[in-house]
């Protein structure tokens, strides 16, 4: 795999850490991938192959030491695909937007898809409170902005929450 595809599915995978979406037993299946099919891995994916039982903020900071040109549109696009793997899988809209708001101001981000999360939380915040609009369209409209990100993910970028 190529330098600047693991920087953006180390990113990826930095963002659903901090999110919730993945955990360390994740990340090191994905560290695991691309160690064995590379014949030198670079220095940055051994330190966090041995970092499996650090704390996930540690993870997450040698996540963003690995080697390469992350294209943000490509890294948010693969969160995305992660995000809409886990609503598929039965996590309700609510549950996924307070995860996903965790990101929303994180550098890895496209501006656009930030901007959508934080209106999604808004408008989320506003429906349960009865102050406007439903949970179920709330629901819908976290869909119909997850639906363009539907993709295979590779070996590895699969959600896990067991910590």
């Amino acid at each position: 795999m190529e330098q600047n595809e693991t920087k953006c599915q180390a990113e990826c995978l930095r963002l659903a850490l901090i999110a919730g979406l993945v955990d360390r037993r994740a990340v090191m299946l994905w560290v695991d991938a691309r160690i064995h099919e590379s014949s030198s891995p670079h220095p940055a994916l051994i330190d966090l192959a041995y970092a499996a039982n650090r704390p996930p903020h540690e993870i997450e900071h040698l996540l963003g030491a690995c080697p390469g040109d992350c294209d943000r549109e490509r890294s948010s696009g693969l969160f995305l695909a992660l995000a809409l793997n886990s609503f598929e899988s039965g996590e309700t809209a609510s549950s996924l937007i307070r995860a996903l708001s965790r990101t929303w101001q994180d550098e890895g981000l496209t501006a656009q898809v930030a901007a959508e999360i934080d209106r999604l939380d808004d408008e989320l915040s506003l429906a349960e409170t009865g102050t406007h609009g439903t949970l179920e369209t709330v629901t819908r409209e976290l869909s119909e902005f997850l639906e363009p990100f539907r993709r295979p993910l590779a070996a590895g970028l699969l959600p896990s929450r067991q910590a």
